[in-house]
Parts: structure tokens; sequence; C-alpha cells
């Protein structure tokens, strides 16, 4: 991240995961906007969209890195501001995200 936090962070590739993969103690997330483009998602949220039911495995990857930095003693917290109606986007957080991340050690409320 740039020393003044002026300029904007992609969310997308290894300067970003790096904030979640390389803390050392907690990782805090607070999410304000109502939708995010990470061009990682854009496959899954267009199937969310068009009434795709959930993949297998889906985000199996996150949920092993939720459960390491579990089991190594290390939190990870996030708050979302959401307005109603619910975005398209945070509907898909909801309904496909935050309820597996809360299982693998994540506490979500």
């Amino acid at each position: 991240m740039p020393v003044d936090g002026s300029s904007p962070v992609l969310l997308d590739g290894d300067e970003w995961q790096a904030y979640f993969r390389d803390f050392k103690r907690s990782a805090f997330r607070l999410e304000v906007h109502q939708t995010y483009t990470m061009p990682a998602e854009g496959e899954t949220v267009r199937d969310f969209l068009a009434g795709a039911s959930m993949p297998e495995g889906f985000n199996a990857p996150w949920h092993q890195t939720i459960r390491d930095h579990a089991a190594a003693g290390r939190t990870m917290t996030r708050a979302k501001i959401v307005r109603r109606p619910l975005t398209p986007y945070s509907r898909y957080l909801f309904e496909w995200c935050i309820p597996g991340n809360s299982r693998p050690g994540r506490i979500t409320g």
C-alpha cells in the first residue's frame, strides 16, 4: 500500500492478497461500498445473478486460508455497511460468500 494511503489499491492480484496472507496478528476489513469490482469474482457473480447453484467447493482455497490463520491464533474480522435494498453484489456476498467464511473459523455477526 502506498505510504500516504492516497493511491487506490486494485482488489486483485498479489498486492491485495498479501493484506490477508501476510499479517501477524489480526486483519480487519471495513467494506463501505455497496458493490466491489474484483476481477477474480466476475464469473461466480455472473453465475449467482443467473440463478445458478453454488458450486461444490466454492471458495475452498480461501476457507483453507482462514482455517490456517485461525489455527495459528490470528484473527480476521470484517464489517460491511449495507443499505436496503441490497445490491446484487451484496446479495451474492450474503448468500454465497459470508456463510462459507464463518464456518472455517471466522466470526461473523
